[in-house]
């Protein structure tokens, strides 16, 4: 029996009325035989990529008696890939980071502590002017983030 050359039955190389198996023991042998891994040819990619688009298309087929939807152009030439770049993975901390890391925002936090009321205390007890408070502007900043920083761990 013939299909369309567009058909996805005729990327698979199966019938119209193939069954479900026939249709995953068709996708398999072409996944094996065009997979970018195994085939060295610079069409391997295409080709895996139209056999897996045919399998989709074919196995997600509606019910008997349901509207049937327009079968896809396999004909649109190469699908671009959306980044070619390898995934980077993150990796979790180390031992030595994560206690790098408490340790940088408890130093954060006590020079913060320390520089508010030390410039408090000498405001308080005359040594200073009461101008000299603007000096607490910076562990007015380090605090929250330290404290932030903290919970995060």
């Amino acid at each position: 029996m013939r299909t369309e050359p567009n058909s996805p039955y005729h990327a698979l190389g199966i019938a119209p009325n193939a069954e479900p198996h026939e249709i995953k023991r068709a996708f398999r042998r072409l996944a094996m035989r065009h997979h970018p891994d195994h085939d060295p040819s610079p069409n391997a990619a295409e080709q895996f990529r139209q056999a897996y688009a045919a399998y989709t298309v074919l196995m997600e087929r509606e019910p008997v008696g349901a509207a049937p939807h327009a079968p896809p152009d396999f004909n649109t030439g190469p699908t671009p890939n959306s980044d070619p770049r390898p995934v980077r993975r993150e990796r979790p901390p180390t031992r030595t980071e994560r206690s790098m890391f408490i340790g940088l925002h408890l130093t954060g936090l006590c020079f913060g502590l320390a520089l508010i009321f030390s410039v408090c205390l000498s405001v308080a007890f005359g040594e200073q002017s009461a101008p000299h408070l603007v000096f607490m502007l910076p562990g007015l900043v380090v605090i929250p983030d330290s404290l932030s920083g903290l919970r995060r761990t």
